[in-house]
């Protein structure tokens, strides 16, 4: 027997787990993130070849619930996360713990020197530690960006056993970016990286446990998640920050660009576009 509340999928046998549910988990476990075209595909291609999953009836929402449910003894989870910079939605099997030790619970990042994660936390201080320049760069709607030269500096800095080889930093910074934990950006000739999607899905228990105030600061107004760059009312008093996706589909429903916090600055004309970009 199946339901539909409120738009929300229900039924008897919400707790049932097939080989349909396992086949989509293998194909998020061989991929750093999928795209929400490819997620649905997989879907699709999970129900052809398992009849107890088309008998199921379930939207991929509510499988993919199901899939957490059997997940979270396991400290795992499928995680829907939205590239900032393209607003395009993706999927990722994440972890959900952050060990004791000051090491990051994910299996996918074990393959990685202690110095190399001695360089993920140096770079995850330099983005979210509110020193009087970060400051300045979120009320603005920006994030800071860390140069090539300056995560050399970092590696420097790190004890001599932990330090890194160029190319290993190299290699490194190559592995960070094919699985979206670091996004690299060519700004005034300069390589910069900050983090990635898979970055804040990845790595948030650490960042809620070490920079929890910079958070709040950096929260989306709307859908209250991480915004390294946001789009920011005219009105420089006013601190709301939105994604860019999010401010779109907010205000794709209204007439007026006014700022619903100060009611006194706007958003940017071209805001909506965003929106119907990512439809």
């Amino acid at each position: 027997e199946k339901l539909v509340v409120w738009g929300v999928w229900e039924s008897r046998e919400k707790t049932m787990y097939t080989d349909g549910h396992r086949f989509l988990l293998q194909c998020l476990m061989d991929k750093p993130v999928v795209t929400e075209a490819t997620m649905e595909a997989m879907y699709a291609s999970a129900r052809e070849s398992f009849p107890e999953l088309m008998e199921l009836g379930a939207p991929l929402t509510a499988v993919i619930e199901q899939c957490n449910e059997k997940l979270s003894s396991l400290y795992l989870e499928v995680r829907m996360v939205v590239n900032e910079l393209t607003s395009e939605t993706l999927f990722a099997l994440v972890s959900t713990v952050m060990d004791t030790e000051d090491r990051f619970g994910s299996s996918s990042l074990r393959q990685f020197s202690d110095g190399s994660l001695d360089l993920i936390r140096a770079i995850l201080a330099e983005v979210f530690t509110d020193s009087e320049e970060n400051l300045k760069l979120w009320s603005s709607g920006n994030s800071n960006l860390i140069t090539l030269d300056r995560i050399y500096t970092m590696n420097d800095a790190l004890i001599p056993s932990r330090k890194l080889k160029l190319i290993e930093i190299q290699d490194f910074l190559t592995t960070c970016e094919e699985a979206l934990w670091l996004v690299r950006h060519e700004q005034d000739k300069q390589i910069r990286y900050t983090l990635g999607p898979r970055g804040l899905a990845e790595f948030r228990p650490y960042i809620e446990d070490r920079f929890g105030q910079s958070l709040q600061r950096l929260a989306c107004s709307i859908c209250t998640q991480v915004v390294l760059f946001a789009v920011t009312c005219s009105n420089e008093e006013c601190s709301i920050r939105h994604h860019y996706h999010c401010a779109g589909a907010w205000f794709s429903r209204r007439k007026e660009l006014a700022c619903p916090t100060c009611k006194e600055g706007t958003f940017p004309e071209d805001i909506r576009e965003r929106a119907q970009k990512r439809k």
